[in-house]
């Protein structure tokens, strides 16, 4: 996932760098948050082939896929989703988090753990790779995210900057 903003600071001389980085950490987890809650459920859906453009399923496939057919054991449950065949790797989805972090005053970086193995799977000669699909963000999506990113940066950074008092050396 990859959302990028740019920022203009004004008015803020009196923030420290670390306080800054609070902001950016703040929003930055704010925007992971909000593709986990709102995002991330669209990869699972019938519409999300076409959506987010996933390579083509083999037919034979998707047939086992609605049938309820097996593969190492495990049983599909008959939805012909993608990134579905038992459902786990959903519903380990929905419980991914963030981690955000913000290494310096101009840069911030949140990192989204979706903890799905079966989503690294890749079998030989395969077109597909299912963890770049399920982390796939659409231009319109990461507009969206850079938008709420400077929304809760700006709010985070009047917070701060109303509990600044900035001193002049006597």
């Amino acid at each position: 996932m990859s959302v990028s903003a740019s920022i203009t600071l004004d008015g803020i001389a009196g923030l420290k760098p670390n306080q800054i980085r609070a902001a950016a950490r703040v929003a930055m987890k704010a925007v992971g948050d909000r593709w986990i809650a709102d995002m991330l459920p669209r990869h699972f859906l019938q519409s999300a082939t076409a959506r987010y453009s996933y390579a083509n399923r083999d037919p034979v496939y998707r047939r086992r896929k609605r049938l309820g057919a097996e593969i190492a054991g495990v049983a599909s449950i008959k939805e012909d989703k993608p990134l579905v065949w038992s459902g786990r790797s959903r519903e380990r989805a929905k419980a991914a988090r963030t981690e955000a972090k913000a290494p310096s005053a101009t840069q911030a970086i949140c990192d989204v753990i979706i903890n799905a193995p079966a989503l690294n799977f890749r079998y030989k000669d395969s077109n597909i790779n299912m963890r770049e699909e399920v982390t796939r963000v659409l231009p319109s999506e990461a507009e969206q995210l850079a938008a709420l990113f400077v929304r809760i940066f700006d709010r985070e950074l009047d917070r701060l900057g109303r509990t600044t008092i900035r001193r002049k050396a006597a």
